[in-house]
Parts: structure tokens; C-alpha cells; sequence
């Protein structure tokens, strides 16, 4: 998240990076409840590198 608050509008940063933070979180869950199991660190890289470079 700091990396992509860095190419944000100063004044939006903030809220800007808590609502991805809440949309990648909630992503994370439902992905989990899929699968009935927390999700591994490589899976949590790959959702991230889903969303692309900041």
C-alpha cells in the first residue's frame, strides 16, 4: 500500500489506500471461505499480483 499511496493525490491518499486495503482484505476472505483454509503466502502474492503494478 505505501508504494501505491505514493502515486496517489496527496489529499486522497488515506482514503484512498483504505478502501483498497478493505477491498483486498475482503478478496483474501472470500477466497479463504472458498477454500475452507487460511490462504497461503503465495497465494496472498498471487491476489496482489492479480491487481498489477502500483
Amino acid at each position: 500500500m505505501r508504494a501505491v499511496k505514493t502515486y496517489l493525490p496527496r489529499a486522497q491518499q488515506d482514503d484512498i489506500v483504505k478502501e483498497l486495503s478493505a477491498n483486498l482484505y475482503a478478496q483474501m476472505e472470500d477466497r479463504e471461505a472458498e477454500l475452507g483454509r487460511h490462504l497461503t503466502e503465495a497465494e496472498d502474492e498471487e491476489l496482489l499480483k492479480q491487481h498489477g503494478h502500483p
